[in-house]
């Protein structure tokens, strides 16, 4: 049986969100993320009293923690955040206001947790007002740097050995399948069934830590083909690196990888040649035009939104054809533009259709695994 409020909403029409305009519902989306920060900071509110109250141990939770698990069924990302929140907020209840206008969030408060005091609260907050958790990290390094890493390379531990256990069987199943432990209990005893797989191991997340302003920790998991081109790029540099240190290496790589990458992509080079015009008939853009593009636009997405808005995006960047080179445009300059590969297929979609674009994305992806396949086959 659906709950009542389900009914009530399914009845009225109130999810039924392809009736609304496309401005219509922007913004009800926003309203309705104003009214969730409102809750939120309720929530904080309620649970702020609570634990001053100590209502969570009389109703049998060993901590707020617990509580927030066990009887508001939270995540434990949910519980932590909205537990550290409504701590800070019994320091500093101005901090209820800034979570309902949206000015702080959660996330950011969970960084900042360890440096509010009661003379900095006030400017560290407006500092980190509306920044993302990103950026108050960077904040929190700036204003409370912490020392260097050193670099290092250590073997992670073996994956742990996976133990299986005997299955109990019904009885129905014993004389078919198993025989009895002498309990009562049957186990499987089929020496053609194998063992239960392992789950595949997760891969650890790389981690990028700002320490001050300036520094910060790299830290990743190598195999043991890239532990091996750092060792020997250490070796081939250690004329210039005495001290073997890790970032001297990854640098010099990089920028080795940033200039090939820049020249191969973007036509950058650091003695550019006089570039041809582009021609009519060609679709490929000459190197002259995408240094031009590139000065004009920088390495970033130049997509615009009606409000003035630019897209910040600097990955998977592309060249477009404003005026589409299928319907007569040209490759020079003023009609090039770098976006990234989302805005790109938008503005593609806008000139010729959501289902030509779409079938043409679902082609080439098709043709890209059919080419990995071929290059798995001829490696095997």
């Amino acid at each position: 049986m659906k709950p009542a409020w389900y009914e009530r909403t399914m009845n009225t029409g109130e999810w039924d969100l392809k009736r609304l305009s496309d401005d219509e519902l922007l913004k009800s989306l926003q309203l309705i993320v104003g009214s969730e920060r409102l809750a939120v900071a309720r929530v904080v509110a309620h649970l702020a009293e609570v634990e001053e109250r100590r209502l969570h141990l009389k109703v049998g939770c060993s901590s707020l923690f617990d509580y927030c698990l066990r009887r508001l069924a939270l995540s434990e990302g949910e519980a932590f955040r909205r537990m550290t929140a409504a701590r800070l907020v019994r320091r500093f209840p101005m901090i209820l206001g800034l979570i309902a206008e949206g000015d702080i969030h959660l996330s950011a408060l969970c960084e900042l947790r360890d440096f509010l005091t009661k003379d900095n609260h006030r400017e560290l907050l407006e500092e980190a007002s509306r920044k993302t958790k990103k950026q108050v990290q960077e904040l929190v390094a700036r204003r409370f740097p912490r020392p260097d890493v050193s670099s290092t390379i250590r073997r992670l531990p073996a994956p742990a050995s996976v133990q299986t256990e005997r299955l109990l069987l019904p009885p129905a199943e014993a004389t078919a399948k198993g025989s009895s432990d002498g309990a009562g209990n049957t186990i499987t005893a089929t020496p053609s069934s194998p063992p239960p797989l392992p789950a595949p191991r997760p891969t650890p997340p790389t981690i990028v830590e700002p320490l001050q302003e300036d520094r910060y920790r790299l830290q990743l998991s190598a195999s043991s083909d890239l532990k091996r081109k750092l060792d020997h790029a250490r070796d081939l540099l250690s004329h210039g690196n005495r001290t073997g240190d890790l970032a001297v290496v990854v640098e010099r790589a990089l920028d080795v990888l940033i200039d090939k990458l820049e020249r191969e992509r973007f036509g950058q080079a650091k003695r550019p040649r006089s570039g041809s015009a582009p021609q009519p008939d060609r679709r490929r853009i000459p190197n002259a035009v995408r240094r031009e593009v590139i000065a004009r636009d920088g390495w970033q997405c130049s997509y615009v939104s009606p409000d003035g808005q630019r897209c910040p995006c600097t990955q998977f960047l592309q060249f477009h054809h404003e005026h589409a080179w299928a319907l007569g445009g040209t490759s020079e300059a003023a009609n090039i533009r770098i976006l990234c590969a989302a805005h790109n297929q938008l503005l593609a979609e806008n000139d010729f259709g959501r289902q030509v674009i779409g079938a043409a994305v679902a082609a080439s992806r098709a043709r890209m695994l059919v080419a990995a396949l071929g290059r798995q086959r001829q490696d095997g």
